[in-house]
């Protein structure tokens, strides 16, 4: 008869075998973001097509027993996946209907993908089931800091030969970056309206929450979905939806009732994402009412430290991380980005002309 035995170990002993099974052993051991990222990655490559909220029960079901504060993880694995999306490794493509993820908006892997920046060159992407696309020789040079993939080299040309004689994509900065530039906040906002007015369906809609103006304090954004109340006039507004997320509107409302709304989508014949066009709107209507949001941004050792109130849409933040290198963390719901000195000045004078975002000191 067979015997079994049985060994009982810690959750940083799993943690541990976690990494190695995961490719992270020259990581930093403290960078718990890029476990949660390589541990997403390999979930994607199982899972997808599917919803984000599969991805996510199922990543919290996985890491639960290794992570060290179980009440902080379900925040932290949507704060990941929404960070690999703005990477490239995942993209969110329409609805679908896949098995019990009927009428979602469905996560799709990135093919393997690279883009030079500089010395660095990133890496996007997920293969099927996970498969590594990159040889030991490559991959043993591959940095892992937090979502982010690159290799650091003085010879990025010559890595560029190899990841594109190994089929990687070669993916241009253009691609990447996408169209930011939407002009000034009034111009856009003007183009909203006549969208609304030619485009839009009159009738009310039924439990929609409201974003609320800014206040021009530093209310975080979460805190700013509200119910209608007897709000009146134009309005960022969710309305629920017999399935999937809640859809996102713009609206025109009387005493808290819808009377006017269009879904909102691609601009410009792009596939920007509806929460990046959502996110647009409220941050020209709030400059054009004369309460920009505001970023901070506060000096550290090595750089900067940038603190946002309000979220950008994925091209503003991919631009951010090209400049900075990293997502810094995200607190209490504000993201902070870390700013090196040499392009602070840069950095500051995107938001406040591309973002309509003003500087706060409070």
């Amino acid at each position: 008869m067979t015997e079994y035995g049985f060994s009982v170990i810690s959750a940083s002993d799993a943690q541990a075998a976690l990494r190695t099974d995961l490719h992270l052993e020259g990581a930093d051991s403290n960078d718990h973001l890029a476990l949660i990222s390589q541990a997403l990655r390999r979930l994607c490559g199982i899972l997808c097509p599917c919803s984000s909220q599969r991805i996510t029960d199922r990543a919290f079901a996985s890491l639960r027993v290794v992570h060290q504060d179980q009440g902080t993880l379900h925040d932290e694995i949507k704060f990941v996946l929404e960070s690999l999306l703005v990477a490239g490794d995942i993209v969110e493509l329409g609805t679908g209907s896949v098995a019990d993820d009927a009428c979602q908006q469905l996560v799709h892997c990135a093919p393997p993908s690279y883009l030079r920046l500089n010395t660095r060159v990133y890496l996007f992407g997920i293969a099927a089931d996970d498969a590594p696309f990159l040889p030991s020789g490559v991959a043993s040079r591959v940095v892992a800091e937090g979502s982010a993939r690159y290799i650091d080299t003085d010879q990025p040309d010559h890595v560029c030969e190899q990841l594109f004689a190994l089929g990687l994509r070669k993916m241009t900065s253009e691609e990447w970056f996408r169209k930011a530039n939407y002009g000034k906040a009034s111009h856009f906002l003007a183009r909203m309206r006549t969208r609304l007015e030619e485009h839009g369906v009159d009738g009310s809609l039924e439990g929609v929450r409201v974003l609320e103006p800014s206040a021009g304090g530093w209310k975080g954004y979460p805190s700013r979905w509200v119910e209608p109340a007897l709000r009146t006039g134009l309005h960022l507004i969710r309305a629920k939806r017999s399935f999937g997320a809640d859809a996102w509107l713009l609206a025109s409302l009387r005493d808290g009732v819808v009377e006017r709304s269009i879904p909102l989508g691609g601009i410009d014949n792009t596939m920007t994402r509806s929460c990046d066009v959502a996110w647009l709107t409220q941050l020209a209507m709030d400059a054009t009412a004369g309460h920009p949001n505001g970023y901070r941004i506060v000096k550290e050792r090595d750089g900067w430290r940038l603190t946002l109130n309000f979220p950008l849409p994925l091209n503003a933040i991919r631009r951010l991380l090209h400049w900075g290198g990293h997502i810094h963390s995200a607190v209490d719901h504000y993201q902070t980005f870390w700013v090196p000195d040499d392009v602070r000045d840069v950095v500051e004078r995107f938001l406040q002309e591309q973002c309509w975002m003003q500087l706060r000191s409070d």
